[in-house]
């Protein structure tokens, strides 16, 4: 089965049981929209429980990172990276999306977003998407988020998924 990355077995056992994790400095995830093949499906901070793809499926995120310092301490953000994991998706291989660096000044937020095709021959169940972003204030301190969610894959009873075919020859018939 998917294995989770969060530091703790407990925080690992909560994203299980389909619980978000979150932590955050003065930089934030302010949202995060899912949408699933271009229809928004659900905003993960408020209902983490109901992300379910299909194979094939396009899963998009539209993020919101804000600094929350306020503007009267002018605190900027720089170096800002972030990153968009879904571990295990591909057996041991992760889905993986790194943003370009990006800044921001206090009190600013800015929306990234990622694309996933989900692949047609993921194993159904149960797996971690974990947003990262990190960053540099202008004390030299390191400003960062993380938000860690469950994703469900689903199959659909009724459709048929060919991987692959391939058609053999039967041979001559005489």
């Amino acid at each position: 089965p998917p294995r989770s990355t969060p530091s703790n077995s407990s925080a690992a056992s909560d994203v299980y049981k389909r619980q978000a994790i979150a932590s955050a400095d003065e930089l934030d995830f302010e949202t995060i929209d899912a949408y699933v093949d271009g229809v928004l499906y659900s905003n993960i901070e408020r209902d983490s429980s109901k992300l379910e793809v299909n194979p094939g499926d396009l899963l998009q995120f539209n993020i919101n990172v804000e600094n929350k310092f306020p503007r009267s301490e002018r605190m900027e953000i720089d170096g800002i990276e972030m990153t968009v994991t879904i571990n295990d998706i591909k057996g041991t291989d992760d889905l993986y999306f790194e943003l370009r660096e990006f800044g921001l000044d206090e009190g600013e937020e800015t929306n990234k977003e990622v694309s996933f095709n989900i692949p047609e021959d993921v194993i159904p169940g149960d797996y971690i998407v974990e947003i990262r972003a990190a960053g540099t204030d202008d004390n030299g301190e390191l400003q960062k988020a993380r938000f860690v969610f469950p994703l469900k894959i689903l199959r659909r009873q009724r459709d048929l998924y060919l991987h692959k075919p391939e058609i053999i020859p039967a041979g001559a018939l005489c």
